[in-house]
Order: structure tokens, then C-alpha cells, then sequence
């Protein structure tokens, strides 16, 4: 089932008739994520390959520019994601000083709301840090979406985006800075850091969650190289024949073990509780149980790591006993929960003890 679903998740990132080219560096993993999240057709090359060297050969840069990131034949040198965005024209400053609605993330609750509100029409701005569809777009797979039965995470979020015909919305993946009431007026100013200060009437907060860090400084350090936080869509190919482990019990850590399995030689799932049964779905536990790649170990959790450049070992800790095992591991998929994502709302915004 899952095999004849991946030609569903292949065709929306090649249906694109125009090619975008990137030049691999340490940030391989953050622009792969954040291009493949966002339904972008794109290669990648080496910088000491024929093709890396003649692309930075025409754009008369050198290996202290990496990454290069050539987007419709503009090259750009170790851009941020805001800059790559504006290179797409996703960014716009066209928009009326004064708007009726700001709401700020682009998961589905966001751009629900965004679809709704400009179909009344409201001029509508919706602003995103890292890609349309947010936290849901990490997962591997959405099997509780309304609608939608069985879905790849991208699916549901890129057609919100078409269901909106004759609706202004408009999208910005600015990073918002904290808004401030305004005193004059019943209205909310917003700043971005590469667009001009803008008004809205109303403003919605769906900025849902983050994902909890381990906050093992060696693991830390290797984060996007063999550590991610979430189900690691975009490196799963690369994982093909590989030793994988997945921290976490909840559904999210259960999606990534079974999307995993399609390419890795073996994963394991490290849960810290007793079992899965109080934390994950039914389904799933059947659906891993018959998976003969995975393996689920219950009492345990990472304590530490080591690797070169990239993640190559792991230190395992069994709670009950306090032994610690050293495993190889050429990735570790972090979903350990997650924590709301208000910490840039300024103080005048009440929240509860959980933020």
C-alpha cells in the first residue's frame, strides 16, 4: 500500500516544467527539507563535480560562496531561506499598508483559515518561518485528516493552496518579529525584516508547535547531519541500506519508523515507557509489529552520540537496568514531543503555564 502511495508523493514534485539547481554544502539538509516541503522541483551537485564546478564557474563564485542556489537562472551565494523565498517570488510588498487579517503559520489550521476569511473578501496575509503546510508537512504520513483518507504529509497543504479561486492570499515566509498594539487605533502593526511595516484589523496566532530538542550538545552539533527533528521526509532515499533509529512512542514517531523501513535495512524504535499501547494508535502498533525491519526497544533512550562530520554511533541507556550499549547508526530521528511556539509574542499577550 505504502509503495503504490509513493507515486502520489513523486508526481507533485515533477510536474514543475521549470528546474532549479543547488550546489550540495553543510546545509544539505535545511535546503532539501525546506525545498521539498514547499513542493519544489530541484537537483543537487557536488561542488567537486563536473556540473557543481561549472555552475559556480558561471556564476563567477568560488567554495566560500556555497551553497550556490541558481533559481530561475538567478544565482544566488549562501542565501538565507528568506532570500530564497524572495527569489521564488513568494515574498510580495504589494500588499495595502492596512489589512483586514494577518494570520501568522501556514499549517492547516492557518491556511484554513486564511481560505476561509479570503473568500468573505478579506485581504488576508499569511506569514510562515519554513514552509506551507508547518509542523504537518514533517510528517510522513496523515491518516486522520478530514477528507483526505491517506495522505503524504505536502498533499493536504498544497491543496489548500488551490482551493482558494478568487481569494487574496497572500503568503510571506518572512520571520515575524513581535507585534505591537497600536494605541491609536484597534489594529496590530507587524514587522518583517524584508518588507515594509504593515497594519492588520485582526490577527490569528496558528503557530502550533516545535519539536522538543534532546539537548545532547553531541548530538546537538550534529544536527541535520544523520540528527533530525521530525520524520526526515527529504533524507529517507539516503538512508537506503542503512541502520536507523527513532526515538519517541507518540503516532508521529510510528509514521516515521514505517516510512523509514521503505529504504533503511533496519530500524529501531527507542521508546523511554513501558510500551506503545498508552501513546500510540492501534493501527500502528499492528502495522510495525508486521514490519520485519523494525525493531521497538520499551525502557530506553538516548543518552549520548559521536560521529565525524555525521552521526555514526549512538549510546543507548535500558532504564531499568542502567546499562549503557554503544550502537552504529547512520541516522536518529528525533519526535519526542513538541512545545508551543509563542515565545515571540510579546508580554501584553496572556498565555496559560504551557506558553
Amino acid at each position: 500500500m505504502r509503495r503504490r502511495g509513493e507515486l502520489s508523493r513523486w508526481r507533485p514534485l515533477h510536474d514543475s516544467t521549470t528546474q532549479h539547481t543547488f550546489v550540495v554544502s553543510p546545509r544539505l539538509h535545511e535546503l532539501r527539507d525546506l525545498l521539498s516541503r514547499n513542493g519544489i522541483l530541484y537537483d543537487f551537485y557536488e561542488p567537486d563535480t563536473i556540473h557543481g564546478r561549472k555552475l559556480l564557474e558561471s556564476a563567477g563564485m568560488s567554495a566560500v560562496d556555497l551553497p550556490l542556489v541558481v533559481v530561475l537562472d538567478t544565482p544566488l551565494a549562501n542565501p538565507s531561506n528568506v532570500e530564497i523565498a524572495d527569489a521564488f517570488g513568494v515574498n510580495t510588498d504589494s500588499l495595502r499598508r492596512t489589512l483586514d487579517v494577518a494570520i501568522v503559520g501556514a499549517g492547516p489550521a492557518g491556511l484554513g483559515a486564511a481560505v476561509y476569511a479570503a473568500s468573505e473578501g478579506l485581504e488576508v496575509l499569511v506569514v510562515e518561518r519554513e514552509a506551507l503546510g508547518g509542523q504537518a508537512g514533517t510528517s510522513s504520513q496523515i491518516r486522520n485528516f478530514l477528507g483526505f483518507p491517506q495522505e503524504s504529509a505536502e498533499r493536504p497543504s498544497q491543496r489548500g493552496l488551490t482551493s482558494r479561486p478568487g481569494c487574496l492570499v497572500r503568503a510571506s515566509t518572512s520571520c515575524v518579529r513581535s507585534p505591537a498594539c497600536a494605541s491609536a487605533a484597534p489594529s496590530i502593526r507587524w514587522s518583517f525584516p524584508t518588507a515594509p511595516k504593515l497594519t492588520s484589523r485582526a490577527v490569528l496566532v496558528t503557530t502550533g508547535m516545535t519539536y522538543r530538542r534532546l539537548g545532547i550538545p553531541s548530538l546537538e552539533r550534529l544536527n541535520g547531519a544523520g540528527v533530525f527533528y521530525g520524520a526526515a521526509i527529504s533524507e529517507a532515499q539516503a538512508l537506503k541500506g542503512q541502520r536507523v533509529f527513532v526515538t519517541g512512542g507518540g503516532n508521529s514517531a510510528g509514521q516515521a519508523v514505517l516510512h523509514l523501513a521503505d529504504y533503511a535495512d533496519h530500524v529501531t524504535l527507542l521508546v523511554r515507557g513501558p510500551s506503545l499501547a498508552a501513546s500510540m494508535s492501534e493501527y500502528l502498533i499492528k502495522e510495525i509489529d508486521a514490519t520485519r525491519k523494525v525493531e521497538v526497544k520499551v525502557g530506553c533512550e538516548v543518552v549520548d552520540g559521536e560521529g565525524h562530520g555525521r552521526l555514526e554511533a549512538l549510546v543507548i541507556l535500558d532504564r531499568a537496568t542502567g546499562k549503557r550499549v554503544w550502537e552504529p547508526a547512520a541516522a536518529l530521528v528525533v519526535l519526542i514531543g513538541a512545545a508551543p511556539r509563542t515565545d515571540w509574542l510579546p508580554p501584553a499577550i496572556e498565555r496559560d503555564r504551557w506558553g
